[in-house]
């Protein structure tokens, strides 16, 4: 009947018989459990026409796991037209299902643990061939749903196990790690970045993605303060800009290295070299926001070779052309508190910390809060420190605050002096900046 309905083109009652039958010999009948293995392939393909991809997915697999069913593959061929069907279930347009992967699990396991019979003209080249495919397919797959581990796992895996396919299998395994790695650095999840990023061999990459990889271990290891690393890279690019002299035509990405070059420079008090850096940034780049960066960096600068003028001059500057509520413009305030601070201008200071305190800066307004509460105490208003303290100390309590190190300190700051106030000890001379 199922013969019959598929040579009449009706697929849906075709499928209907077939599907009889698989049922019967689950239940255990006898003559179904002798015709099951020959039906599971082409009732997988009527449901992969009909659009029922889940449904030929499961057929699939109930043909691989089955023991008994060596007629599903006896030949190349059989194997190959299995391998083709299987892949074809999985939508490229979305992001696989965990069955689609157990497929492709399953057919990996199966093409690398059978031995399918050869017929005239096959080769272990073929049955590598597929082995490749389906690893292809697989490392897509996992790479789809952001599971690089697992994709570098089954790489290093076939690289040991197939040594002909060698080669193959170590240019995947370079580009999931490259996907991988951008992928991280998009998400800033800096450890696993640099992490996937070192295990690149930098020598099998083009120079583009070379430069690419770099960039990003380049701010990897600025993010995580490693900055002994960071340098080295940096000067990697110092080297390359001498050997590729493209003043008039600069790579796009040129003012974004000089800028993080700076400011890996400036980490390690190198302060001549992230000058000569800033001032080569700015006159290489149009973007407004890289500028402000630039700009910021340079008042930094000012600062610590204390030309207390100039930082105040670029700060002002930067005041008046920012949007307020912008996060480049809550650095500036920020910056302009310190420096009146550290000038001992505490009304200013204060002026500047409580206008971050009542903007919308959440990763600023615990460490504004503490440094405003410290300009009230030496200003001779401990009720007012008392209160911005006090604050701080919620916050912590409510998990409101960001967990940064920078956060932590100063949360402790705060209660270190709420302790103080408590216990009426004069200002003077207690406060740590």
């Amino acid at each position: 009947l199922g013969a019959a309905a598929l040579s009449d083109g009706d697929a849906t009652t075709a499928i209907k018989h077939l599907a009889t039958i698989v049922s019967l010999a689950e239940k255990g009948n006898p003559q179904a459990q002798e015709l099951v293995a020959q039906i599971r392939l082409p009732l997988a393909q009527l449901y992969l026409a009909a659009g029922q991809s889940k449904k030929a997915q499961r057929t699939c697999l109930e043909i691989l796991n089955a023991k008994d069913e060596t007629e599903a593959a006896t030949s190349i061929a059989k194997a190959r037209q299995l391998t083709g069907l299987a892949i074809s279930t999985v939508q490229s347009d979305r992001q696989p299902s965990e069955l689609e992967v157990e497929l492709l699990q399953s057919l990996y396991r199966f093409l690398v643990q059978s031995d399918p019979q050869k017929s005239p003209g096959d080769s272990n080249e073929a049955l590598n061939e597929l082995c490749i495919t389906v690893s292809r397919a697989l490392v897509n797959a996992l790479c789809r749903r952001s599971e690089f581990e697992a994709a570098v796992v089954h790489l290093q895996h076939e690289i040991t196990r197939s040594p002909p396919n060698t080669q193959a299998y170590s240019e995947l395994l370079t580009g999931v790690q490259v996907a991988a790695t951008q992928h991280y650095f998009q998400k800033r999840d800096f450890e696993k970045c640099r992490d996937m990023a070192k295990r690149i061999d930098l020598d099998s990459l083009d120079a583009a993605q070379q430069i690419t990889i770099r960039i990003i271990l380049l701010d990897c290891h600025f993010q995580a303060r490693q900055l002994t690393s960071a340098d080295e890279i940096s000067n990697w690019f110092g080297q390359y800009f001498k050997e590729h002299d493209e003043a008039t035509d600069r790579p796009s990405w040129y003012p974004t290295v000089q800028l993080r070059r700076a400011q890996v420079a400036y980490s390690l008090r190198k302060y001549s070299e992230a000058l000569a850096l800033v001032r080569s940034g700015l006159e290489q780049t149009s973007n407004e926001s890289l500028r402000v960066e630039f700009r910021i960096l340079d008042a930094k600068l000012a600062i610590a070779q204390v030309r207390f003028s100039d930082a105040r001059a670029v700060l002002q500057q930067l005041t008046d052309e920012l949007p307020r509520q912008s996060t480049q413009s809550q650095q500036v305030y920020w910056m302009t508190g310190e420096l009146d601070f550290l000038q001992r201008r505490y009304a200013a200071a204060a002026e500047a910390y409580r206008t971050l305190v009542d903007s919308d800066a959440p990763a600023w307004k615990p460490l504004a809060l503490v440094q405003l509460a410290k300009c009230h105490e030496l200003l001779g208003d401990p009720e007012r420190a008392l209160s911005c303290y006090q604050q701080v100390a919620e916050m912590a309590q409510n998990a409101e605050a960001p967990k940064t190190a920078t956060v932590a300190r100063a949360i402790e700051q705060a209660k270190q002096r709420l302790a103080v106030i408590a216990a009426n000890q004069p200002a003077e001379g207690q406060i740590n900046r």
